[in-house]
């Protein structure tokens, strides 16, 4: 069993720890004992223990007689078992069930039974082992063969040896058991001698068996099957016996209800055994309660009275049990009771501890709280009980479930010697994790600890010879002259309690195995709640070290979860850790960490568990035993030395606060620029500076003063600023801010290597602000500087006058001018990138100028205004030198060719500067970049109408006809384009205008020829141009303008082309025109035809089906099927109409099918546009629009 607690009670009472096996005796023949015992224990379910003699004469040695109580009851049926079948004994009569077998009287009263002792107790202590180790349930006698079938002589001997093992047996309670053993033993013996030897030994024909030598297996199985039988006979008969005394509710059921639930276990009845101890606990729980509530009587008392002192003389002499020793008897019986439920329940259902779980809260409500009667000296007994309780849980959890592997059992699945323990169930409470008890444990060990300090051992040991033993009953102490008082109860108890180490080994080792359970058990969610619980864990191991006196490893413990408790927020729990760190600072006689530690405390204010006032006088305390220490304080990331943690985990960050900044992250050699610093002490009382030094990577800027800071106060900001000339060679970094204080001890504050703005405002309390001087006069966090050359003092300016033209070349004047800086050498290198191309020029109304097709890109620079001069990518254009206050001035050219969306033009000037010092160390060239915005319109734009019958369509194949020239009307023979002037604030002149076929300017002719220089037309003026329409090709006409703006670089041409429907040539083979009256009024009916002309020299069938009447109502069919003759035939297919409403409208969408092509035409939506008038009716007339 596992070691209790360091005292002298074990942890679980060894004969609980397994379960308990059913007891054969085995007399005679010594030689068969080793292979029928290894057959009992192996092949047997559940196995059977034994003990034997090797003569038969000696069988009482371990057939033992017992105290007579009454007959046995016969056995009943036995209950059914939820959790495991029931067994049924095979081949037993009612004779081998023991007449006389009940056992001995434990001391319990039975109302009915005169005859029994006054009762001494509630549980016997020594009744399990002695059921398990001296209390057979089978008698199992070996008889010769040679003298079961040999002569007169020989069976008159072997009857008086048989009449002896029966007497014996029946003394014992016991059943017999007879096996005949010999070389020529049969199977099967004479039925004379088997009736004689049954009459002879009074049992059953069953309990007979015949066993060759050697031993058969079938023999062994035979054996061992009468051995099972017979127990479970015999321990079903002992269970119904006890089982019929426990009266639930009553504390009365402790006594029977254990002894049943004990004996199910014994013939493996799982299920019954927890039922029975169930009942008994509860039993005995509701009289503990009701004992409690009265003051410690009730339930305890020896002879069922109540509670007196050590002598009741009134009842007749009978001795009655004190209250307090009662209490704690029930305790104990309770304590059995209980770890048997939940070693059972475990064993049944290791995956499922939550009724196991349940039991034990249950268990633990009904114990932990003393009353209020119960003296302090009961302390110590009271708490020891509590934390071995939560202990044995926790290791029950630990063997039982598959989570629970021990430490070794993790170290071997690491290492691939063991299995890995499988995890928890998903979302499983606390209360399944092995950790949780032995924490609980731990803290039940913990106040035992302090109790067991406020009891003087000798208290009660005054009286008696102090030669106490253990009582008969369990959780008892007696005299050898009788009864104890509680007093010497108490005195006894605890004058064996461990001392104050031994405990603090035992918190230690418990705290250890929680932690180590919890490690690999409890989810790891980075919660607070996780952080807080393995932070609790190891700050209680570690104040364990520090009572040890082992501080080496207490102050190890405690610089690991403090940084947890600052990273937190948790300061009351922080508080108590301090303490302890500075406990081992203290030991180790450090007075640089004993004060930081001490300073800390002090910093933590009304907002820990510790005292202000106080803290901050032992802080003044070390600072004075401290004269001349530097103490470290990590403002920034610099850690302290020998720490992990730095910046706002420091552990001294909240004692005095620093911010510092520079005006700006650069600095210009040569120029001042100021580093603004701010102090606060929040440590409770005013702190006397001497000095205030700012510490510099390079020592040419440290910086020292006496003047700036005369003294902290608390919770106050002290402002001051140190000026800096940076020079070249001599980086500029300031790491640390040095305050001495008036007793000399030194704070260093660093501040880190920061470059950047990094406001730390995290540690400021609500009601706190930054001074305002740091708002508004520096950027906090930047410590550093980047000494660079002052910025070139020149300037780079590029003139865009509005956007161009397209077509058009644009002078771009470019400028240099020189503020204070030359530059040598400088160059200027121009760069177009253009912007996105998803748009498409259709949105211009598809101008074009007349270099549109040349390769290249859409906008283009020139050197000169030619279009020849075209600039290289990445080309640059030499400036030369440019001297202090000088100038330069260029210009360049831009040619769009494409419009498109706007262009960013970057210029960058290039150079070396002049007048640079050598020693400065900075690179010599120089750079000066500008960008602009490029963007090109379209100086047109235009409208094309076409007039001509535009209701007349032709039906044009892939394939041309082959026969014929005839021409056809076409959709249109004249467009009239309204050209508009589109060039924001721009005077353009039109020299000429010219009317070209498929963009060749060589086609066509000049429509319109300006003189003079041509029209000036200004933004929003517009001309009308009539020119004619070519039929054939795909109709990709256009009108040519030639302008050129008032101021500009000679003519440019536009290209404005004119797209319309295609134009069929040739001989068409059908022709389709929609006719309908000119003019229409609403409501009134008119008629709509469609004319099919076919010239082709076969008939036609064409399907003319109206697909969309949507705003008129028809009259009629609205589909037709008609022929059309060939060489020019005509066919007609009228619809009657009536327009609904008034107003723009379309006709009717139609569809024409002509089979003989499979081919079908949809007039555009174009030749359906009317108007239709409201008002008088006209007559409708035909015509042909």
């Amino acid at each position: 069993a596992p070691s209790g607690l360091a005292m002298a009670e074990p942890l679980v009472a060894p004969e609980l720890v397994t379960p308990p096996l059913g007891l054969v005796a085995l007399l005679g023949r010594p030689e068969l004992h080793p292979a029928l015992r290894e057959h009992l224990r192996s092949q047997l379910r559940p196995p059977l223990e034994s003990v034997g003699v090797g003569d038969l004469a000696e069988a009482t040695s371990v057939l033992t007689r017992r105290k007579r109580n009454g007959p046995s009851a016969a056995p009943p049926p036995g209950p059914a078992n939820p959790l495991i079948p029931p067994v049924v004994p095979v081949g037993i009569g009612p004779a081998q069930i023991p007449a006389q077998g009940a056992t001995e009287g434990s001391g319990s009263s039975n109302p009915s039974d005169g005859t029994d002792a006054p009762r001494r107790g509630l549980l016997r202590a020594d009744w399990t082992r002695k059921h398990r180790e001296r209390r057979p349930a089978v008698a199992l006698a070996f008889l010769p063969h040679e003298e079961v079938e040999g002569d007169p002589n020989a069976w008159v001997s072997l009857t008086r040896r048989i009449d002896a093992l029966r007497d014996a047996a029946a003394g014992a309670g016991c059943a017999l058991a007879l096996v005949v053993v010999g070389d020529d033993a049969p199977e099967r013996l004479p039925e004379d001698r088997v009736a004689a030897l049954t009459r002879q030994a009074r049992i059953d024909r069953s309990a007979l068996v015949s066993m060759p030598q050697p031993p058969t297996p079938d023999a062994m199985r035979a054996v061992g099957a009468l051995c099972a039988n017979l127990a479970k006979a015999y321990y079903v008969g002992e269970c119904a016996r006890h089982a019929a005394k426990t009266l639930p509710g009553r504390i009365e059921a402790a006594e029977p209800g254990f002894k049943a639930g004990m004996f199910s276990e014994f013939h493996g009845d799982w299920g019954g055994a927890w039922r029975m101890y169930k009942t008994a606990y509860d039993g005995l729980v509701a009289a503990h309660v009701a004992a409690e509530a009265a003051g410690g009587g009730g339930g305890g008392v020896r002879d069922g009275d109540a509670a007196g002192g050590a002598k009741n003389t009134a009842g007749g002499g009978a001795e009655t049990l004190c209250p307090v020793q009662a209490r704690f008897e029930r305790m104990a019986v309770a304590e059995r009771l209980h770890y048997k439920l939940c070693a059972l329940h475990l064993t049944l259902n290791p995956g499922d501890p939550g009724m196991c779980v349940a039991q034990m809260r249950a268990h633990h409500d009904a114990f932990r709280r003393p009353p209020g009667w119960l003296p302090p000296a009961a302390l110590p007994r009271h708490w020891s009980w509590v934390a071995r309780q939560h202990r044995a849980f926790a290791e029950l959890l630990s063997q039982r479930t598959p989570w629970g592997g021990s430490a070794s059992a993790a170290a071997g699945a690491a290492a691939g010697t063991m299995p890995l323990p499988s995890p928890p169930p998903p979302n499983a409470p606390m209360t399944y994790l092995p950790g949780f008890w032995y924490h609980a444990a731990a803290n039940a060990t913990e106040r035992l600890r302090r109790a067991a300090e406020s009891v003087d051992v000798d208290e009660g040991n005054s009286g008696g010879d102090g030669k106490y033993v253990d009582g008969r009953y369990v959780g008892t102490f007696a005299r050898g002259d009788g009864p104890i008082t509680d007093a010497e109860y108490l005195g006894h108890v605890n004058s064996r309690l461990p001392s104050a180490p031994e405990l603090v080994k035992t918190s230690i080792e418990l705290l250890t195995k929680a932690h180590d359970h919890f490690k690999r058990t409890a989810p790891k969610d980075g919660s607070a709640g996780s952080a807080r619980l393995f932070a609790s864990i190891v700050a209680r191991l570690a104040r364990g070290y520090l009572l040890a006196g082992d501080f080496v490893s207490s102050k190890r413990l405690f610089d690991s979860v403090a940084p947890v408790y600052r990273r937190e927020g948790w300061d009351d729990l922080l508080g108590g850790v301090l303490m302890g760190m500075k406990d081992c600072a203290r030991h180790a006689k450090s007075n640089s960490e004993h004060l930081e530690i001490c300073l800390e405390i002090a910093a933590l204010g009304g907002t820990s568990a510790s005292d202000a006032v106080a803290a901050m006088a032992a802080a003044q305390a070390a600072m004075e035993d401290a004269n001349g220490t530097e103490v470290t304080i990590g403002m920034g990331t610099t850690p302290r030395s020998g720490h992990s943690s730095g910046g706002d985990d420091h552990p001294l960050a909240r004692a005095v606060h620093c911010v510092a900044g520079f005006g700006a992250s650069h600095a210009v050699p040569g120029e001042p620029i100021e580093l603004t610093v701010a102090v606060r002490s929040c440590l409770p009382a005013t702190l006397p500076v001497k000095s205030v030094t700012a510490v510099f990577g390079d020592g040419l800027y440290d910086w020292t003063s006496e003047d700036a800071v005369s003294e902290l106060p608390a919770r106050t900001w002290r402002v001051f600023v140190v000026k800096v000339t940076p020079a070249w060679g001599h980086p500029v970094n300031v790491v640390a801010l040095v305050l001495t204080l008036a007793n000399g001890v030194r704070f260093r504050l660093e501040l880190g290597d920061g470059n950047r703005e990094s406001p730390r405002r995290g540690w400021l309390a609500p009601d706190e602000r930054l001074p305002a001087a740091v708002n508004s006069g520096c950027n906090l966090g930047v410590h550093s500087l980047n000494l660079r050359a002052a910025p070139l003092k020149m300037s780079l300016s590029v003139n865009i006058d509005g956007p161009a033209l397209l077509g058009e070349v644009t002078a771009m004047p470019l400028a240099v001018v020189s503020t204070g800086d030359g530059l040598d050498d400088a160059e200027l290198v121009l760069t177009v990138k253009e912007g996105d191309k998803a748009s498409s020029t259709r949105e211009n109304g598809g101008i074009r100028g007349v270099e549109a097709s040349a390769p290249g890109p859409d906008v283009v620079l020139l050197r000169a205004p030619d279009s020849q001069s075209a600039m290289q990518p990445r080309e640059s254009i030499a400036v030369g030198n440019v001297s202090a206050g000088g100038t330069w001035r260029g210009k360049v050219y831009v040619l769009w060719r494409r419009l498109g969306p706007p262009a960013t033009l970057a210029a960058e000037l290039r150079g070396v500067r002049s007048g640079l010092p050598a020693e400065s160390g900075v690179e010599a060239n120089a750079a000066l970049e500008t960008v602009a915005e490029l963007s090109a319109r379209a100086p047109f734009t235009a409208t094309h109408r076409v007039l001509s019958a535009y209701r007349t369509f032709a039906l044009v194949l892939d394939e041309p006809a082959s026969a014929g020239t005839v021409e056809h009307a076409s959709d249109g023979d004249v467009t009239a384009s309204t050209v508009s002037v589109a060039a924001a604030g721009s005077i353009l002149a039109v020299d000429s205008v010219r009317a070209t076929k498929g963009f060749k300017g060589d086609e066509g002719a000049i429509v319109r020829n300006e003189p003079n220089g041509g029209v000036e037309l200004g933004e929003g003026d517009e001309f009308l141009q009539l020119w004619p329409h070519w039929a054939g090709g795909d109709a990709k006409d256009a009108l040519n303008v030639t302008w050129r703006r008032r101021g500009g670089f000679g003519p440019v041409q536009s290209v404005l082309p004119a797209s319309r429907s295609r134009v069929p040539g040739g001989k068409v083979p059908l022709t389709v025109t929609l006719e309908c009256p000119p003019r229409l009024h609403a409501g009134a009916p008119f008629q709509m035809e469609v004319r099919c002309r076919n010239d082709t020299s076969t008939p036609q069938a064409l399907t003319v089906r109206v697909v969309d009447c949507a705003g008129f109502v028809y009259s009629g069919a609205r589909s037709a099927d008609v022929t059309v003759d060939p060489d020019g035939g005509q066919t007609h297919v009228p619809f009657t109409l009536t327009a609904v409403d008034s107003g723009e409208t379309l006709l009717p969408d139609l569809e024409i099918t002509a089979k003989g092509f499979g081919a079908q035409l949809r007039l555009p939506r174009e030749s359906r546009e009317l108007y239709v008038v409201a008002g008088e009716r006209q007559q409708a007339a035909t015509a042909v629009v």
